[in-house]
């Protein structure tokens, strides 16, 4: 049984051509092994809490 092979990286690194071409060559890696690959995006949200 193959899994599925993911890339996971922040959401503000998608702009960087660099990251993009790095993407593509990862995901024809995969492609050509014949494992799914896909991208997981990440984002960070911070909220500010104050506990009573």
């Amino acid at each position: 049984m193959k899994y599925p092979a993911q890339t996971i990286k922040p959401f503000r690194n998608l702009n960087d051509k660099r990251i993009i071409a790095k993407f593509e060559i990862e995901r024809q890696y995969w492609s050509d092994s014949g494992v799914d690959c896909g991208i997981r995006v990440t984002t960070i949200v911070c909220v500010d809490i104050k506990l009573y």
